[in-house]
C-alpha cells in the first residue's frame, strides 16, 4: 500500500506538542538535542558522563591529571505501543487532515498520556535502592509532614536541591494547600515544579492490555494485581534517564485501502525510562498501602494489639512483614481448637477502598477464608507462612514473614 502521509505531516508535527502539555511526566524528559536516534527502530542514544574526583595539589609537579569524557549509550525502548485507526474518507485531503488532527490530539491527550505517566511512574517506583515510605495520608497536616520528612531524607543523603520534581494527587495537593499558607508555602517551594497525577495514572505497578485479546480489547493499561496507589512521588530531573517519541509513520488513503473505505492512521509511541545507578536517592515514592497494622482492635477475639505483637511491626507494600510478633497462649477467643489457641497472631486491617467486596485470605495452600470484614488476625505457624488476601479475586497483596522475628 502506498503511504500517503505528506498532506498530514503538519498535523502530525503537533502530536509531540500535545504530548508536552498532557503527560505530567514530559518535564523529565531529556533535552532532544542532546539525543541521538538509534540505528534501529525504538533505539535511543543518551548521552553518559563520567568524571574523575579531586586528587592531592604537589607543589612540585603541581595538578595531577583527571579525566571527564562523555560517550553515548544506546538505549532501548521499554515501552512500545502503537494503534491503527481508520478514519472515513472525506471529500479532500485538507478535510481529511482537520479530522485526523482533531483524532489523533485527542488520543494523544486522553489515552497515549495517561499509559504513558502510569507506565513511567510505575517503573520508576517499582526500581530497587530508590527511597520509600507508606502512609495513610487523610489529612493537610499529615501531607506536609510526609514531605518535609521525603525532603530531609533526601537532604541527608545529599540528593541535588535543585531540579527536585513534586508529583501528587490533586486531592492531597489540595488537603495541603489548605493548611496555614505561610507553612504550606515553605515545603511546597522547596520543589522546582508540581505536577498534579490523577490516582488511576499513579500506582506501583501497571498491567499493559494487548488490544488484541478477550477483555483486552480495547487496549489501555490497569492497575496490577497487588499494585499500590502512589501519594507523591519526587523525581529528581538528573537522576532520570527518559525520552519518549510520538508518531505517525504511515497512512494509507481510502483508494489504496484494501480493508476499508476510509483512512487508515498508523500511530506509535515508544519511551525509555530508567534511572541512573548513582542517583536511585534522588527518588522518593510515598505509597499508600493496601494493609497495614491496626492501632487497635474492633474485635480482637479478647486481645489487644498490644497483646499480640510489639511497636515496630510494620506492613511493607511489597507484602514484608517485620518486627517482633510475640508469642500467646489462652487465646480461647481466636478459635475453639485447642492448637489454634496458641502461637504467634498478626493484627491486619485492609484500606478502605476494599470496603463492600468479598475478601478472601488463604493460608499457603489451605482453603481460602473469606469476609467482608477489613479487619483480620492472623495465625503464623512458622516465619515461612505466607497470606495472600484478595478483593472479589483480584489479588491484594501476599503477606511474607522471612523478615519478622517470632518470638
Amino acid at each position: 500500500m502506498p503511504n500517503t502521509i505528506t498532506p498530514f505531516k503538519k498535523y502530525i508535527n503537533k502530536l509531540d506538542t500535545v504530548y508536552a502539555q498532557a503527560a505530567a511526566t514530559s518535564v523529565l524528559d531529556a533535552d532532544p538535542e542532546t539525543v541521538r536516534m538509534g540505528q534501529n527502530a525504538g533505539e535511543f542514544l543518551i548521552p553518559m558522563m563520567t568524571m574523575d574526583g579531586l586528587a592531592d595539589y604537589d607543589r612540585g609537579t603541581g595538578y595531577a591529571s583527571g579525566n571527564v569524557s562523555i560517550t553515548y549509550q544506546t538505549k532501548k525502548c521499554g515501552y512500545d505501543r502503537g494503534r491503527k485507526f481508520d478514519v472515513d474518507a472525506m471529500d479532500d485531503e485538507e478535510t481529511a487532515g482537520i479530522a485526523f488532527g482533531k483524532l489523533a490530539g485527542e488520543f494523544v491527550r486522553t489515552r497515549a498520556t495517561p499509559e504513558m505517566d502510569a507506565y513511567r511512574l510505575a517503573t520508576y517506583a517499582g526500581m530497587d535502592g530508590i527511597l520509600t515510605e507508606q502512609a495513610k495520608l487523610t489529612t493537610g497536616e499529615e501531607v506536609l509532614a510526609a514531605l518535609i520528612a521525603a525532603v530531609n531524607v533526601q537532604d541527608e543523603a545529599e540528593v541535588n536541591h535543585e531540579g527536585k520534581v513534586l508529583f501528587i494527587t490533586p486531592t492531597l495537593l489540595t488537603l495541603a494547600k489548605n493548611v496555614k499558607t505561610t507553612v504550606s508555602k515553605a515545603i511546597l517551594e522547596r520543589f522546582s515544579e508540581i505536577k498534579e497525577v490523577p490516582q488511576p495514572r499513579f500506582y506501583t505497578a501497571i498491567e499493559l492490555l494487548d488490544g488484541k485479546s478477550g477483555d483486552e480489547l480495547a487496549g489501555g493499561y490497569k492497575p496490577a494485581d497487588g499494585a499500590n496507589p502512589i501519594n507523591f512521588f519526587i523525581i529528581n530531573k538528573d537522576a532520570v534517564i527518559q525520552f519518549g517519541k510520538h508518531t505517525v509513520n504511515k497512512i494509507i488513503s481510502p483508494d489504496a485501502n484494501q480493508t476499508s473505505d476510509g483512512y487508515m492512521f498508523f500511530y506509535r509511541a515508544y519511551s525509555i525510562a530508567e534511572i541512573y545507578d548513582n542517583k536511585r536517592k534522588g527518588l522518593y515514592c510515598h505509597i499508600s498501602p493496601s494493609a497495614q497494622v491496626p492501632t487497635e482492635l474492633k474485635n480482637g477475639y479478647g486481645k489487644s494489639v498490644s497483646d499480640l505483637i510489639a511497636d515496630n511491626v510494620k506492613i511493607s507494600a511489597d507484602g514484608s512483614v517485620t518486627g517482633n510478633i510475640k508469642k500467646v497462649t489462652d487465646y480461647t477467643g481466636f478459635s475453639g481448637v485447642k492448637a489454634e489457641q496458641s502461637g504467634h497472631y498478626l493484627p491486619v486491617v485492609l484500606d478502605s477502598r476494599y470496603s463492600g467486596k468479598t475478601i478472601s485470605c488463604q493460608r499457603d495452600s489451605d482453603d481460602p477464608k473469606t469476609s467482608t470484614d477489613l479487619e483480620w488476625v492472623l495465625r503464623i505457624p512458622s516465619s515461612s507462612t505466607k497470606f495472600t488476601f484478595k478483593a472479589d479475586d483480584d489479588i491484594i497483596m501476599t503477606l511474607n514473614f522471612e523478615r519478622a522475628t517470632l518470638e
